[in-house]
């Protein structure tokens, strides 16, 4: 994966050198959106960038998690965290240096436990503690590389159209 991010570096930086500023956050804009798409799509497929599926949530954790818990299991019945996924919760930005998708406000920290496995309260309400398993949602897969070099190539084939 770093040998295929390396080539895609190398290939983009002679490009954005020729670009503008103006032209380079346009490109970063649409290579964030780009790579947004992609990340929600492989969210609500329940799989990680590299196309592993998360392992299933466990029925007795969410029993622990407090007195509704016939609400929340059928509520847990949908695909796990379909709210993360969201424009909202998902963020980009662009610069005329970079490209950034990511989690922002308080869903940080949730995606922050399910990407990297880490443990936390499984409700607020109480103290019971959870190690969750790694659903790794951000990632650049050799899959989301081809998907950057296609937003880069039509970027650069528009912008040499109005020229």
């Amino acid at each position: 994966m770093n040998a295929d991010l390396s080539d895609l570096q190398n290939w983009l930086a002679p490009l954005l050198h020729a670009l503008a500023p103006a032209q380079r956050r346009q490109l970063a804009a649409q290579v964030a959106r780009a790579v947004r798409q992609q990340t929600q799509r492989t969210m609500r497929a329940q799989t990680s960038p590299e196309g592993q599926p998360w392992e299933k949530r466990r029925a007795e954790l969410l029993a622990a998690s407090g007195p509704r818990a016939a609400l929340r299991q059928r509520a847990a019945r949908g695909p796990m965290m379909r709210r993360l996924a969201l424009a909202r919760n998902l963020k980009m930005q662009a610069t005329p240096d970079e490209a950034v998708v990511a989690f922002v406000g308080r869903v940080q920290r949730i995606a922050a436990v399910h990407q990297w496995g880490l443990s936390d309260r499984v409700s607020s309400r109480n103290r019971v503690m959870h190690t969750y398993a790694a659903r790794p949602m951000l990632g650049i897969s050799p899959e989301m590389t081809d998907i950057i070099r296609a937003a880069v190539l039509d970027h650069l084939q528009t912008a040499l159209q109005k020229e």
